[in-house]
């Protein structure tokens, strides 16, 4: 609720609502339309919104840049699985979803097994455990 009153000014100013209302009194509703749009971003992108698109990212800490490759690499191969349709192929798109699965499992367990630790060494700081606990 800390972000409503930067939205309403986001939203009050000359400057967005303005270009919009002339769109409209020239009758170009297309272009009108997207100020209404332009509008509305930059006011999502003022309370933070709003993320452009390809930088969304996963919310877990355990997720890097190896797990990316591989979903990349099985992400292909689904797809070939679906044009071509050929048994090697599903073969091979199994194999790599399992790897997949098997990195994803080893990676969250080791991120948990490092994050027990911490939190172990910090119960003598109640500060510490605290913001880690978060």
């Amino acid at each position: 609720m800390q972000k409503l009153p930067v939205f309403r000014e986001s939203v009050q100013s000359a400057d967005t609502l303005g270009q919009a209302h002339t769109c409209v009194s020239d009758a170009d509703v297309n272009r009108a339309l997207a100020e209404f749009n332009k509008c509305v971003l930059e006011c999502a992108q003022c309370i933070e919104m709003h993320v452009p698109c390809g930088q969304l990212r996963r919310k877990t800490s355990w997720f890097d840049h190896e797990c990316v490759l591989e979903r990349r690499k099985v992400r292909g191969l689904l797809r070939k699985v679906r044009k071509v349709s050929s048994p090697e192929i599903r073969h091979e798109y199994q194999v790599a979803r399992r790897e997949y699965k098997r990195l994803l499992k080893r990676k969250k367990s080791e991120y948990n097994g490092a994050l027990k630790d911490s939190l172990v060494k910090s119960v003598d700081n109640q500060v510490d455990f605290l913001e880690k606990f978060k």
